[in-house]
């Protein structure tokens, strides 16, 4: 197929058969494409799905709301947020590296996931980068088959072409699915809910995600942030526009209030140059602290812009995906004395996550990468909420002081 083709670099090594002696340089200049797109351009290529195990002590943080139920073992805080009513949950993975799918149960984030999608009553919007969690998928045609109108978004290789991908079950349900055929991804992982509630963050909707890897999702209840996600979909789903658009500022809310509290909105490719110079503002206005961790940092402007607090004393510390690391931000930053440590995860630290002063909450499915601002479709929030920032701290504190985390040495970094 065509995107195939043009992303023969981005595939996955388990689908070269052939073994032969001229075959092997091949592999090797392969391998060092795939590599180069994974760690320099920023590009989801070695996430490959693999089956695992759940954690019932998966942390979830929750509203009081009716959004969602959690797993009755999960360490659950009440949030109602500084406003005063509930508007939001956030969930982290509790990754367990295991490939054991018969130990595949009841992950709290993919229960609420499930729930989640049980609730709508009227529409369903989803854009996946990735799909072939079972409930999920069943959850998707349980709500068709009752009713509820559901439109999906999906990207072609990884969704829809991809072996271990569920779509085809979408599809024989009859759910309308749209995949983007271009190069880049589209590499959301979003539900909009009955037109009020959107589901974000960096988890695709895997086993491999909610079982093995780092990351994070929030499930916000705003009719104007549904209709920001809504708008943006319905350029893929019905317009068939996944490149940078004409207008960069399609976006009908980007700046929403909700229950007093500042949320800032922005998709990629169209605002990509708009989150570049947003995400250095930010940095560059830091009075305390900026904590990243990431699974792709490749934006040099960023990365200065974090340097340059450290000199000037505020508390910058890095969090990065171990592989790939040193050819992205962690070395001129680990360089210029800031700390830094590449994650303990055995798989993957696959979050995209900035908090700033414990006051400022970035995330999304945007990598800090190039490829992110200029190709790819993404999606980003900016929340003023020091309770969500203290529960991302947490978060963040836990991987940095994970045993399993290791600090570069000299001899990496290799800094002149």
């Amino acid at each position: 197929m065509t995107k195939k083709s043009t992303k023969s670099t981005k595939s996955r090594s388990k689908k070269s058969s052939k073994r032969s002696t001229t075959s092997v340089l091949g592999f090797v200049v392969i391998l060092a494409g795939v590599l180069f797109a994974q760690y320099v351009l920023g590009i989801d290529v070695l996430n490959e799905d693999k089956t695992s195990n759940t954690n019932d002590n998966a942390p979830v943080v929750e509203g009081n709301d009716n959004g969602g139920t959690s797993n009755d073992n999960a360490a659950v805080v009440d949030n109602t947020g500084t406003g005063g009513s509930s508007w939001y949950s956030v969930y982290f993975t509790e990754p367990i590296n295991t490939n054991d799918v018969s130990r595949q149960v009841n992950a709290p984030i993919e229960n609420a996931m499930v729930d989640v999608i049980n609730s709508a009553t009227k529409t369903i919007d989803g854009a996946m980068y990735e799909i072939n969690l079972p409930r999920v998928v069943e959850a998707l045609i349980n709500a068709k088959n009752r009713g509820v109108q559901v439109r999906l978004v999906l990207d072609d290789v990884y969704a829809i072409e991809d072996e271990d991908s569920l779509a085809s079950q979408l599809d024989a349900a009859g759910i309308p699915i749209v995949s983007d055929n271009r190069s880049a991804f589209m590499h959301h992982k979003f539900l909009v809910i009955d037109g009020s509630a959107v589901w974000m963050g960096s988890t695709n909707f895997t086993r491999n995600d909610v079982y093995n890897n780092n990351n994070n999702s929030l499930f916000i209840r705003s009719t104007q942030l549904a209709q920001n996600y809504t708008t943006d979909f319905e350029e893929m789903f019905i317009d068939k526009k996944f490149s940078a658009r004409d207008n960069p500022r399609t976006t009908p809310n980007p700046i929403v209030t909700i229950n007093g509290i500042r949320v800032e909105n922005y998709f990629s490719p169209e605002d990509g140059k708009t989150i570049e110079q947003r995400l250095v503002d930010l940095v560059n206005n830091a009075q305390t602290s900026v904590h990243v961790m990431a699974f792709s940092y490749t934006i040099d402007a960023l990365a200065n812009a974090m340097i340059s607090r450290h000199n000037a004393g505020v508390d910058v510390i890095g969090l990065f995906e171990a592989r790939g690391s040193l050819q992205g931000a962690m070395r001129p930053m680990g360089c210029a004395g800031i700390p830094v440590k590449q994650d303990g995860n055995p798989q993957t630290l696959h979050n995209k996550v900035i908090i700033i002063d414990n006051q400022i909450v970035v995330t999304g499915s945007f990598n800090f990468s190039n490829n992110a601002i200029e190709q790819n479709s993404e999606n980003m929030v900016i929340i003023y909420d020091a309770q969500l920032a203290q529960q991302y701290s947490a978060q963040f504190d836990k991987l940095y002081n994970d045993p399993r985390a290791e600090v570069p040495t000299a001899s990496d970094l290799n800094c002149s």
